[in-house]
């Protein structure tokens, strides 16, 4: 399975059906982590993929400070492209929440 997931994680066109999957099949946890990491290396211009690995870190492995060099990775390839996209369950744009994240982390981070 997880092969098979890669290969359609490599794909742009089809890469939210592949983060949909993931997330129904690996039910959230580290092993989602490799693949991503995979896809990034087969295609790195695909910032979704940088977003998506803080995400991953941050919010359902509950370890936010892991996130952070992904979240500031993700606004260092930010591109016109990739500054349109919607974090859809918040309505609110992928770099405004990565950014808003970096903050609130930091700021947990000197308490």
């Amino acid at each position: 399975m997880t092969g098979k997931l890669i290969n359609v994680l490599i794909r742009d066109e089809q890469i939210s059906m592949a983060l949909y999957w993931s997330q129904v099949y690996l039910q959230h946890d580290s092993a989602w982590i490799p693949i991503l990491k995979r896809a990034l290396e087969a295609n790195p211009a695909n910032n979704r993929i940088r977003f998506k690995m803080a995400y991953q870190y941050d919010i359902y492995l509950r370890k936010p400070f892991e996130a952070l060099p992904w979240y500031r990775e993700f606004l260092k390839y930010l591109t016109p492209e990739t500054e349109k996209l919607y974090y859809s369950a918040l309505q609110v744009p992928y770099s405004e929440y990565a950014k808003n994240r970096i903050k609130e982390i930091s700021g947990n981070r000197n308490k």
